[in-house]
């Protein structure tokens, strides 16, 4: 089943208990509100129901029923805020957690993860994926661009 997620960006405490309300991007809630007001109307206004068009492919890889194990779920930090707008190959950091394992290795805000041990990383599912892979204490070669220059850094993840 499609989902979406509609929020106004990420930042370094997203998603922590350090969000704290002085975080709150109000402008961003009143362009998400606008959005989803004006997508909620015409939603309600079609008289024909939604129907999913294009290719089964990626849907059709992805288990029906996911075991409820923790089996395939992330156990390490890596410590990217990734840019969500970015649309090109990679994953575009738009910042850097305090204390990473990324800040430890050097990358830094707009940097491009372009490669994992040598993994291309497409975008941020795929990069997500490869995360699961690892374990605590695993150290990854990174490949990133950084205006206009490959660089590679060693990165020894963490536990969650």
């Amino acid at each position: 089943m499609p989902g979406v997620q509609i929020f106004s960006g990420a930042h370094a405490d997203y998603h922590r208990a350090s969000d704290t309300p002085d975080k709150v991007n109000a402008a961003g809630m009143v362009k998400v509100a606008t959005f989803v007001k004006e997508a909620a109307g015409y939603l309600i206004g079609r008289e024909e129901p939604m129907a999913l068009a294009g290719s089964r492919s990626t849907a059709a890889a992805l288990p029906d029923n996911p075991p409820a194990n923790t089996e395939g779920q992330r156990r390490v930090q890596f410590g990217t805020v990734p840019d969500f707008a970015h649309t090109a190959e990679g994953v575009r950091v738009e910042s850097v957690v305090p204390g990473s394992p990324v800040e430890q290795a050097g990358i830094q805000a707009g940097d491009v993860l372009l490669e994992m041990n040598g993994k291309t990383v497409t975008s941020l599912r795929a990069f997500s994926h490869y995360l699961k892979t690892l374990a605590p204490g695993d150290t990854v070669n990174a490949t990133l661009l950084r205006d206009e220059e490959t660089i590679s850094v060693a990165v020894t993840v963490t536990p969650r």
